[in-house]
């Protein structure tokens, strides 16, 4: 061969090897890019105001226990987005815990009042599910629950079972940063105010059950666009949740009990159904199916 041709064959080496290269940079890019935009959906976060969904006590199911930090996760991994209510309760010795009742006997191996006992004894009792079948989980502390709700796309509607850690509950919201990720239940308008007095960025879900109610909270100090109105575990009339809605409130409908046992018995689709009413989320002891509906719609 001679040198001319040598040379040619070489440019044309050159060329090749130029195309595949800009062809493997710009699969790379395309790669990445993908890999951006599929993040940027799995971890966008929803608005704690366009949440339809409350997990009531933070979705317990078969081997995984009310207001237990795995079953948290485990809500959290089925319905991305949600929100889950918890209960808080303090020890003996001031720390907050997650717990429904005052004692310990019915969700966990333990006995007694939760405020008999300091943190330390009861991490040595293990939490029980709905069936009674003991779970190689423990009772969380609220601290270690707002640690893990920095990093997830989910929400927390907090139910103070003593009324007088109100503000420490407060203080951990702050020190945590999960303002935007959690909602504190009051059960009285004046629990409301106490709270909006406190903190006035605090978001509060309000027993609004009534117009009276209603109208006594348009004449109070509380901040409207921080509300969501829970307006009990029966259906109302459609204009009483449109006057609320003209306000900028939420409205939530407790279906914990009759309303989940008659989509159960009726079919799911009732849920879109109380949503053409003007009912944006739903409390609710059935989370899976309610959500399996009201994205099918």
């Amino acid at each position: 061969m001679d040198k001319k041709r040598k040379i040619a064959f070489k440019q044309i080496d050159i060329r090749k090897a130029t195309v595949y290269g800009i062809f493997l940079l710009l699969l790379t890019i395309s790669l990445l890019s993908f890999g951006c935009k599929s993040q940027s959906k799995t971890t966008s976060n929803t608005n704690i105001r366009t949440v339809t969904i409350s997990a009531h006590r933070g979705g317990p199911l078969e081997g995984y226990p009310e207001n237990a930090l795995e079953t948290l996760q485990n809500t959290s991994n089925m319905v991305d987005g949600i929100m889950m209510e918890i209960d808080v309760l303090p020890t003996r010795d001031s720390v907050l815990v997650l717990m429904h009742d005052k004692t310990l006997d019915r969700t966990s191996t333990l006995k007694g009042y939760v405020k008999d006992y300091t943190l330390e004894e009861i991490k040595k009792g293990f939490l029980v599910d709905g069936n009674q079948e003991k779970t190689k989980f423990r009772v969380p502390t609220l601290r270690t629950v707002f640690e893990w709700l920095k990093a997830k796309n989910a929400f927390l509607s907090i139910d103070v079972k003593d009324k007088t850690t109100f503000r420490q509950v407060i203080d951990l919201i702050r020190e945590y940063k999960v303002l935007d990720k959690t909602e504190v239940i009051t059960y009285s308008l004046r629990d409301a105010e106490s709270v909006h007095q406190y903190d006035s960025e605090i978001n509060l879900s309000v027993s609004l059950g009534s117009s009276t109610v209603f109208e006594k909270l348009l004449g109070s100090l509380i901040n409207i666009s921080k509300v969501s109105a829970f307006t009990g575990l029966a259906l109302k009339d459609t204009l009483f949740y449109q006057k609320l809605k003209q306000k900028g409130i939420v409205v939530t409908l407790g279906t914990i009990g009759n309303l989940d046992n008659r989509a159960k018995a009726r079919g799911y689709q009732l849920f879109n159904e109380w949503t053409k009413l003007g009912i944006d989320r739903f409390a609710t002891d059935n989370y899976i199916p309610v959500h399996k509906a009201l994205i099918s719609k």
